[in-house]
């Protein structure tokens, strides 16, 4: 993933699932499309992709969230964990 960091900006958050813990992130790329360093990760199919609504206050705020470390995350329990990608 060493490559990427030319194209994109991210940061990945760990929440307290019912079950088990939930891996939660927003990141920023280049250009308008997932750029080929991400889809060729082994992992990347694994989690769902949605592009931001720029004119959506609930997306706006999930990523404000999400990049601060700080909000309520939609209800769910942050085990102040994670990891930016830079």
């Amino acid at each position: 993933m060493d490559k990427l960091r030319k194209y994109g900006f991210g940061s990945v958050l760990i929440f307290e699932g019912a079950d088990n813990l939930e891996i939660s992130g927003a990141w920023l790329f280049r250009g308008q499309d997932v750029p080929q360093e991400m889809t060729s990760c082994d992992d990347y199919e694994l989690y769902s992709w949605k592009k931001v609504d720029l004119y959506s206050a609930e997306d706006k705020k999930r990523v404000e969230e999400l990049w601060a470390w700080v909000g309520d995350f939609g209800g769910k329990k942050f085990i102040d964990q994670g990891k930016v990608f830079k």
